[in-house]
């Protein structure tokens, strides 16, 4: 019991060390290096991987991966580009772990591969023999990505020893919120630094100087009343004020403006 304790307190503490990471920008697709690292350790795996898979193109738009201290990433593959991943395809669908986003739609669940297949079925597959995804565990956190069979799949892997918990699961979808928020955030910044080597395709949205003041409160997580405390103004200024910034920056929700806010102010 006492052990448990420390390590949920330990996996407190690096949670809480993680949120120096979050906003973090770069490396220019995906998520920033520090994030990955942060994840790799909160999560106790072997290996990390973020990637844009397209199970219609049979292809990924970027993949990235941290392990045993290094670093890969490749950006813009769209389709099979060797033999290793053409056979990973050729297996995708026999493989439940693997299609089951596509297959049943669910792109909320955090999964274990053991939620599909036995230790043992799982390493008599093609997909392990083959050395394609040549680990024993997996934790799989999915996100949407624009379209049927396109989603963001953040994995974490364990070669050998034991499997990942139900708290590891639990933590997963804790992180989910800010794993999208972070892949946002990275975006828009790819975006924003593009615009500005290639010149603006579109004006920068423009917001009053109050506009700015309502956003970067909305972003540091304050309410409609504690806006309007702070303002000196009425809540229903408050709201009139996100409409118009809602409308400003082509968003629909608070979440998102605080989002944009990162890059805005």
């Amino acid at each position: 019991m006492a052990a448990s304790r420390s390590a949920r307190l330990r996996g407190l503490e690096e949670l809480w060390d993680l949120r120096e990471v979050l906003h973090e920008t770069g490396p220019g697709v995906g998520l920033p290096l520090p994030l990955l690292h942060g994840l790799q350790r909160l999560v106790r795996c072997d290996a990390l991987a973020f990637n844009a898979m397209d199970s219609g193109r049979q292809g990924s738009r970027f993949w990235q991966t941290v392990e045993d201290g290094d670093w890969g990433e490749s950006d813009d593959q769209g389709t099979v580009a060797d033999p290793q991943e053409a056979a990973f395809w050729r297996h995708y669908w026999s493989s439940e772990p693997c299609h089951y986003p596509d297959s049943s739609g669910d792109l909320g669940s955090v999964t274990l591969r053991s939620d599909f297949v036995s230790d043992r079925d799982w390493r008599a597959s093609p997909m392990y023999r083959e050395g394609l995804v040549p680990y024993a565990h997996e934790l799989m956190l999915v996100l949407p990505d624009g379209g049927p069979g396109r989603t963001l799949r953040l994995l974490a892997f364990r070669r050998d020893g034991a499997d990942f918990t139900e708290e590891d699961r639990f933590l997963m979808h804790l992180l989910r919120p800010h794993v999208g928020a972070a892949y946002r955030r990275a975006q828009a910044h790819r975006a924003w630094a593009t615009v500005a080597v290639t010149g603006p395709r579109h004006p920068p949205p423009q917001l009053t100087a109050r506009q700015r003041q309502v956003l970067a409160l909305v972003r540091d997580g304050a309410t409609n009343a504690a806006i309007a405390r702070r303002l000196g103004i009425a809540e229903g200024t408050v709201r009139k004020h996100l409409e118009h910034i809602h409308a400003t920056l082509g968003v629909s929700s608070r979440t998102a403006a605080a989002v944009a806010a990162e890059d805005l102010l």
